[in-house]
């Protein structure tokens, strides 16, 4: 990404809600080579914190978060769970790993809602059936959880999904899908 290519309000936005906006090839390179290097995710966030001056009570808010986590890919739960730990409003929202635990989540999000997978190997859940939007009861989920579960299932084979997220509807907006 280059300095142009973000825009300075969101830019600004981000550094101050502690979030670092990675903008330029040299702090590219520091921080892949921080993850070449063997560091954990903690570390490679302080590198990219170093790189990019951002809120520091945030980052190291952030940085005690991602101790907390297993590997470095985070699924859209967690990530909106880090978002909100810097002060950016997300949709109301759940994980579950089975359908029990997504109908709970769903008595507490409250309809309608969305559903949706969340695993690293599932990054564009629409364009693989994993995602049900507009769900407004319990027979409307169970339904679209089989479906999602089935199509996860051909994308990662025999292991589990990581988890489903159970969301609050939300109206039109702009997705985000960092990478």
């Amino acid at each position: 990404m280059l300095p142009g290519d973000v825009d300075p309000e969101v830019l600004a936005t981000c550094r101050r809600r502690g979030l670092p906006v990675i903008a330029g090839m040299r702090q590219v390179v520091s921080i892949l080579a921080a993850r070449e290097a063997g560091l954990t995710a903690h570390r490679c966030w302080n590198e990219a914190v170093r790189a990019s001056s951002v809120n520091a009570q945030v980052a190291s808010r952030v940085a005690g978060w991602l101790d907390k986590i297993d590997g470095v890919l985070i699924g859209e739960g967690r990530a909106k769970d880090l978002l909100s730990l810097c002060g950016i409003a997300t949709p109301a929202h759940e994980e579950a790993t089975g359908l029990p635990q997504a109908v709970e989540a769903a008595r507490r999000v409250g309809y309608p809602l969305a559903l949706k997978v969340d695993d690293a190997l599932i990054p564009h859940k629409a364009r693989v059936g994993c995602l049900a939007l507009d769900l407004r009861n319990e027979s409307a989920l169970t339904e679209a959880f089989a479906r999602i579960a089935g199509n996860a299932a051909m994308v990662v084979g025999e292991r589990p999904v990581r988890a489903y997220v159970v969301e609050e509807q939300t109206g039109a907006g702009t997705d985000l899908l960092p990478g």
